[in-house]
């Protein structure tokens, strides 16, 4: 039976329509938890705040049927911060049904780039084979894993960063910003940008570790420490481990990890979070082996690329 869905609304949601959105992002993210238990209160709490926040009420794109609110999204422009090139980001994606999330996401422009993340587990899963239909394809998978449990590799030094590491370790990084742009012309420079960026990589809130080998680094690993997305504790971003060319296949890169995990661990930080690439090889063997190593797939960003990438922005209508 073919369901009759209304014109896509874009603009305020009412407080009801408002309510709704916020309950079903919660219940998306507590479901998606997977084996973590999630605190339903602290989610709805961080939720409902980034649902407000900015004026991202302003930025909502709903489908109604009957009247009532069966999908809505978060809809807004984004610029990278090297390329300079606009995206469009689709962000608390929620549906009641398919044919609401599909009609939704035909409206969402094809002139840019568009993304969408969503949790692997839970209400959102479904969501997966829509996001397909529409033309869009998994770009970057977020994985998560407890700090404790993590086993040192065997025959690697690894030792805190200090500031004479400085240098070492933005190259590292601008590196590995160079190889996650797999080719895309930059519009600022890099080395510049990482200078700016990490400007004192070695702060409270940061990890940051070396591996040596014969007494010369060739490898680091980064990670922030911020607030968990499921519950009220601290969580850390695992932005970079990095190893040189010379010293890939080693096992160097295991060794960094579990570095890094010691050193949060011994912080407070009982959970970690990191992100696999997933542009044309959907790496299965390295996802395989993450999962060996107790690493629990969370969420997936998607991206649909624009169908004319030289024209202008066409607005949701």
């Amino acid at each position: 039976m073919s369901v009759a869905l209304e014109p896509v609304h874009v603009g305020p949601l009412t407080e009801a329509e408002l309510g709704w959105w916020v309950s079903a992002l919660v219940h998306q993210r507590s479901t998606g938890s997977g084996a973590e238990a999630a605190d339903l209160a602290f989610v709805r709490r961080v939720v409902r705040d980034a649902v407000v926040a900015d004026g991202g009420v302003l930025d909502t794109v709903a489908v109604r049927q009957a009247g009532v609110v069966t999908a809505a999204a978060r809809l807004f422009e984004c610029l990278h911060p090297l390329t300079l090139a606009a995206d469009m980001r689709l962000d608390g994606l929620c549906a009641a049904g398919a044919p609401a999330a599909a009609q939704l996401l035909a409206a969402v422009p094809h002139r840019w780039a568009v993304r969408a993340e969503l949790p692997l587990r839970g209400d959102a899963a479904p969501l997966a084979g829509v996001l397909t239909a529409a033309g869009f394809q998994p770009e970057v998978l977020t994985i998560r894993r407890s700090t404790a449990g993590l086993a040192e590799a065997p025959g690697w030094q690894v030792r805190p960063a200090t500031a004479a590491d400085a240098g070492f370790v933005r190259s590292c990084l601008a590196a590995a910003v160079r190889n996650g742009l797999a080719g895309e012309t930059t519009r600022v420079d890099v080395d510049a940008w990482i200078a700016a960026r990490f400007a004192e990589p070695f702060h409270p809130e940061a990890a940051c570790v070396v591996a040596e080998r014969d007494g010369r680094p060739v490898g680091h690993g980064y990670a922030t420490v911020g607030d968990d997305r499921y519950r009220p504790a601290r969580a850390a971003t695992v932005h970079d481990v990095f190893v040189l060319p010379e010293a890939k296949g080693t096992g160097g890169a295991h060794a960094i990890t579990a570095a890094l995990a010691s050193v949060l661990r011994a912080r407070g930080v009982p959970v970690m979070e990191g992100e696999v690439i997933m542009k044309g090889d959907p790496q299965a063997a390295l996802r395989a082996g993450l999962a060996g190593t107790g690493w629990r797939e969370d969420r997936m960003r998607w991206v649909r690329t624009p169908a004319d990438p030289g024209s202008g922005h066409e607005p949701v209508r």
